[in-house]
């Protein structure tokens, strides 16, 4: 099969050319798959952000009528959802603002459910469990804290997906999903995400703490520099028909090299 893609050139979105898997596209909405570090939306926890945010190119390409978006029937780019910057993921867009409000509206109702994965150091297996600490995000901070007093109802459900050797793949499920939502639960939930340093302290993974008189060849780079944390899936309701959907967003490849080093060398 073959795979669509939105493309830009350098200097646009960043410094070199970017092109981004069109994972699906409808007549009311589409969806992208945005990589680890690319900031999607200039949101509240990124007010201050500088640049240009993947937002902004494609409102300004889809407006300017570019083939690639009159091709697709994209005129109007409306973000319904807003994944982190650090976390690879499924960037939600609306073509119009009736179809934003619909789709917005429906994930208010909890009829969204969005599913990541992230790797842990751990050796132990608790099975599956549920938590719903609130969050909230204090004024002129980059930070979500616990809170319940002034928090918002979030809850994220945590499953084991594969144990690894002196590690863990875990599965996380919200209805909702709130910035920084899965990076502060986990942590909170003694399963920080490898590489985290903001919330867990954790820092990324380098082949010498693996392989056995390993030696780089000059400055080391880690195997994976963002968050081990990556969304793999959607499930929503379309707003014209009503029927479940389900969006698929590959894992990125450094990701399987990571998980990959990890299950060889663990």
């Amino acid at each position: 099969m073959t795979t669509s893609f939105i493309s830009f050139p350098e200097g646009v979105v960043q410094v070199r050319p970017l092109r981004l898997a069109l994972l699906a596209n409808t007549e009311a909405w589409f969806a992208l798959e945005k990589p680890p570090g690319l900031t999607a939306t200039r949101d509240a926890l990124r007010s201050d952000a500088k640049g240009t945010t993947l937002l902004d190119a494609l409102r300004r390409e889809a407006a300017l009528g570019k083939g690639q978006f009159s091709a697709r029937g994209i005129s109007e780019v409306h973000a319904v959802s807003f994944p982190d910057p650090e976390v690879a993921g499924i960037f939600l867009c609306a073509k119009s603002e009736a179809a934003k409000m619909s789709m917005k509206n429906a994930m208010g109702a909890c009829e969204f459910t969005f599913f990541h994965r992230f790797l842990t150091f751990s050796r132990e297996n608790r099975g599956e469990f549920l938590c719903e600490l609130p969050l909230a995000h204090p004024a002129k901070s980059a930070r979500m804290l616990v809170s319940n007093t002034t928090g918002k109802r979030t809850a994220t459900r945590f499953r084991i997906f594969k144990c690894l050797r002196g590690y863990a793949l875990w599965e996380a499920e919200s209805a909702y999903n709130r910035r920084h939502q899965i990076r502060l639960h986990a942590a909170e939930s003694g399963i920080p995400v490898l590489g985290d340093r903001f919330y867990a302290g954790s820092n990324p993974l380098y082949l010498s703490q693996l392989k056995p008189k390993y030696r780089a060849k000059g400055p080391e780079k880690p195997l994976y520099e963002h968050p081990a944390l990556y969304m793999t899936k959607m499930r929503l309701p379309d707003p014209a028909s009503g029927e479940q959907v389900e969006i698929e967003a590959p894992t990125p490849p450094k990701a399987q090299a990571l998980i990959a080093r990890i299950e060889r060398y663990g």
